[in-house]
């Protein structure tokens, strides 16, 4: 069983609620954490990436490891953390970034041992089907734009606004894929393909029978 919770961007007071499920989840476990801050665009910003981390989850500052260098963690016991929390950025520079260094095997296996991965922003992008839901320059020579696909086959839009709608829907058409639309002050858990929303969230879905967009809003689904 895959746990996913995904977040859809925005500041500390934004992400509050997502975050707050976030520490609920990791009471029964030791709350050993990897935090990725890889997605950011210069090495000199992870510092700050880790002021805000331990900023935003104080409990969670003596047990947890930041990886900078994702090589030197492809080969780790899968049991030395209870949860990877990656985080946002560049969305093609963290693809690229997880995929060259083979941290992206090392994702698959942790998600198969009913671990938490938390994804914000391009962190939620990539453990979907297609990250061409980002609106992130592609600097980064990346011409393959498969995610992780950890959520049978859906894609991730974070920073969704209602303005943005007609794309997300030309998107579902052309790359054949349905999309968790989350504004900036949502997300949602995923659980086994069982989708709890957190705050508000859309679920654009094509059905192929009626050859229509559903737009689905619940509290829960099935994907």
């Amino acid at each position: 069983m895959v746990k996913l919770i995904l977040a859809g961007g925005g500041n500390k007071k934004q992400s509050k609620l997502i975050d707050s499920f976030f520490l609920k989840l990791l009471e029964r476990t030791k709350k050993r954490i990897l935090y990725v801050p890889v997605a950011r665009m210069s090495k000199n910003d992870y510092d700050d990436c880790k002021k805000w981390f331990f900023n935003t989850f104080p409990s969670l500052k003596n047990s947890t490891k930041t990886a900078t260098s994702l090589k030197e963690f492809t080969n780790s016991n899968i049991d030395e953390f209870d949860s990877i929390y990656i985080g946002g950025g560049n969305t093609f520079k963290l693809i690229s970034e997880i995929k060259s260094s083979g941290f992206d095997i090392f994702l698959m296996k942790f998600a198969s041992k009913n671990k938490i991965i938390y994804g914000g922003s391009a962190g939620a992008i990539i453990l979907g089907k297609n990250i061409l839901t980002t609106q992130d320059r592609n600097d980064f020579k990346v011409n393959n734009f498969d995610g992780l696909n950890l959520i049978n086959n859906w894609s991730v839009w974070p920073h969704f606004q209602n303005s943005e709608l007609n794309k997300v829907k030309k998107f579902v058409f052309q790359k054949s894929s349905n999309v968790i639309s989350i504004p900036e002050n949502s997300g949602c858990y995923i659980d086994d393909n069982k989708l709890c929303t957190i705050n508000n969230i859309s679920i654009l879905k094509q059905d192929i029978k009626i050859k229509k967009l559903l737009i689905i809003k619940k509290s829960y689904y099935n994907l």
